[in-house]
């Protein structure tokens, strides 16, 4: 489902222009990490506007598949902090799962209604009263593609960890329908700093001496079959009305998959990289 159109106001304009002016994609040869330089790294505000102020009803930030990957996972451990856990959407459906859960966030808006939620909530500012070495799992969904040094953010996340602690991270699928669009304003700066791949994940792990325990794809919502009736086809056919007739061909048996309840395409590849990752001990 296509999120609505967002109107930033002038002073949030005008703060991300002073940043820089410009940006350009590179692309490591190694790690596969893509990264935008000179970095514009979107505000508070920024995020206020886009989410809690134009997309107030978006199901896709409540509704992740990643949350639901995560509550299987985490089942039989006593701990847990969110990081970025916005008003907690994630936290109710864990709830029952885990003993002890808190968040996280930077976001005024967010923390007054996770908290009003019942939940205990950090924010960026208390970040060094979080308690080391203390919890069974640290989960940040859709957060180090944001910030300026994920490499540094995920390295302190482990230090919250105990010593079989581990880390559940999502970010976009790059090597999902996400490329198909070109350009996408939503996987670029201000939105998104940096493009993960499977791996950078790897080399990632390697320099932090973390062990990855689990990779996965989010199986295509539905919901989104405009991914591939539209900009798929569209990549690969140039002729248009050959292209129409496709797009409408293809974009009626997703209806019908919808009709029918099906929620998930498992043969087609979704939004979301899952992954876990494991701290390695140290003999």
């Amino acid at each position: 489902m296509l999120l609505a159109p967002t109107e930033f106001s002038h002073e949030t304009i005008a703060s991300h222009r002073n940043q820089s002016k410009y940006t350009q994609l590179y692309r490591c040869p190694h790690c596969t990490l893509e990264i935008f330089l000179p970095q514009i790294i979107g505000t508070s505000q920024f995020y206020i506007e886009m989410y809690y102020e134009n997309n107030k009803n978006s199901s896709y930030i409540n509704d992740r598949w990643e949350f639901y990957e995560t509550q299987k996972d985490v089942k039989n451990i006593h701990s847990l902090i969110e990081i970025g856990c916005g008003e907690g959407a994630f936290l109710k459906i864990i709830r029952n799962t885990v003993p002890y859960i808190v968040g996280i966030e930077y976001n005024e808006q967010a923390i007054e209604k996770s908290r009003e939620n019942g939940f205990s909530i950090y924010t960026s500012d208390e970040y060094d009263a979080i308690p080391k070495n203390y919890f069974d799992a640290v989960v940040a969904f859709h957060v180090i593609e944001h910030i300026a040094d994920p490499v540094n953010f995920i390295k302190n996340l482990t230090t919250l960890l105990t010593t079989n602690g581990k880390i559940y991270l999502s970010v976009p699928n790059q090597d999902g329908p996400i490329k198909f669009i070109d350009p996408c304003i939503h996987n670029m700066p201000p939105h998104h700093a940096t493009r993960w791949h499977t791996k950078t994940f790897e080399v990632l792990a390697e320099q932090l001496n973390l062990s990855i325990e689990r990779i996965s794809y989010e199986p295509l919502a539905t919901r989104d079959h405009y991914y591939y009736t539209w900009y798929w086809i569209k990549s690969k056919i140039k002729i248009y009305y050959i292209f129409y007739i496709i797009n409408k061909i293809t974009g009626c048996f997703f209806e019908i998959l919808i009709k029918l309840h099906i929620n998930r395409c498992k043969w087609l590849k979704g939004q979301s990289l899952y992954i876990i990752l494991k701290k390695n001990v140290e003999v």
